[in-house]
């Protein structure tokens, strides 16, 4: 019978850092792996390029992920910088660089599908209903709203990350966004379309009229979006989870003052998102149902976590940053 090579000095470690991982690595690293392996399955014109960024997110995110779990980055603020870093940067990248992943993974549309499902379960397709009071007002008023659904991800997604030095408020937030983004991602590849704004142009009577910020919606778009990203909706998804976190914490500051403006911010971008043509309404809907479920899954996780993680003497679920914790009880001393 052959005999295992790993001794329990080799084996010790590398089972510890398995434990040190957290749900949401975890998830970052099922993304990125699929990403991959949907590409290399894929082909097209784009193949290489798309290949090339997607192997070097998945080795980017692992080696970041083990690096700071190992603790071969050590335990202080470098490590939480690097990885926060990592976390950030590896679910952006994916994004703005998915056009040509699913150009090579989705070549397929699934357009008609989805309108055909808007119209057998709702009798309606709401852009179709939003032509008949298109105005150069409205255009720019859902624009602005539209446009800066950025805005408001900086808004919460920088401090949160860089500043905010209650771990509880940390983890609770960012397992909820950035593994639904990565949800989110994923389902781009499995239900890729372009939206009514293309598939349904021949039956639109009027045409949205130019203005500064459809303008500057139409070149963002055009330059940086990944066009057959409409299924589920994250202009949906994002604003909506955000406003519901925020409401959640609404005892502390600074989210007693900004969960309101965050839910009208979210109510203009859903309806942005219909009214500009980009989405049908049920991608509208599943970033809804997206939302709602990881704003309830995400304590849960957390408190699953912290139980864990004090059990067995693990890092914190976020690695202490350039501020340290305020409400994060020291770290138990693991038995060796």
């Amino acid at each position: 019978m052959a005999q295992s090579t790993a001794t329990p000095m080799t084996a010790a470690p590398a089972l510890r850092t398995l434990r040190e991982l957290g749900a949401q690595d975890w998830i970052l690293l099922a993304y990125t792996g699929f990403a991959m392996l949907a590409t290399a399955a894929g082909s097209g014109p784009a193949y290489s390029s798309a290949l090339t960024t997607v192997v070097a997110l998945f080795v980017v995110a692992s080696v970041g992920v083990f690096a700071v779990r190992s603790g071969a980055l050590g335990q202080g603020r470098f490590a939480g910088v690097v990885y926060r870093l990592v976390m950030w940067n590896v679910v952006m990248v994916a994004y703005l660089t998915m056009r040509d992943v699913l150009k090579t993974a989705a070549p397929h549309s699934l357009d008609e599908q989805l309108y055909r499902l808007d119209l057998r379960l709702f009798g309606v397709e709401p852009s179709l209903l939003l032509d008949r009071i298109v105005s150069p007002f409205l255009t720019e008023w859902c624009s602005f709203f539209y446009f800066n659904y950025f805005l408001l991800l900086s808004a919460y997604v920088l401090p949160l990350l860089f500043v905010e030095r209650r771990h509880r408020v940390l983890a609770e937030i960012a397992f909820a966004l950035m593994p639904m983004t990565c949800v989110v991602h994923t389902l781009y590849i499995l239900v890729p379309g372009f939206g009514p704004y293309q598939h349904l142009a021949h039956l639109y009577a009027n045409e949205l009229p130019h203005g500064r910020f459809y303008d500057l919606v139409i070149t963002t778009v055009t330059n940086a979006g990944a066009q057959k990203d409409i299924f589920p909706s994250l202009h949906t998804a994002a604003p909506t989870l955000l406003t519901l976190m925020a409401f959640r914490l609404r005892a502390q500051a600074p989210f007693k003052y900004v969960w309101p403006i965050t839910g009208f911010f979210a109510v203009n971008i859903i309806l942005a998102t219909l009214y500009l043509r980009w989405h049908y309404l049920i991608d509208v809907l599943a970033g809804l149902a997206l939302a709602f479920t990881f704003s309830r899954l995400s304590p849960r996780v957390v408190d699953w976590e912290e139980a864990r993680r004090r059990r067995d003497g693990l890092q914190p679920l976020w690695p202490p940053g350039l501020r340290p914790y305020v409400d994060l009880a020291p770290r138990r001393t693991h038995p060796q």
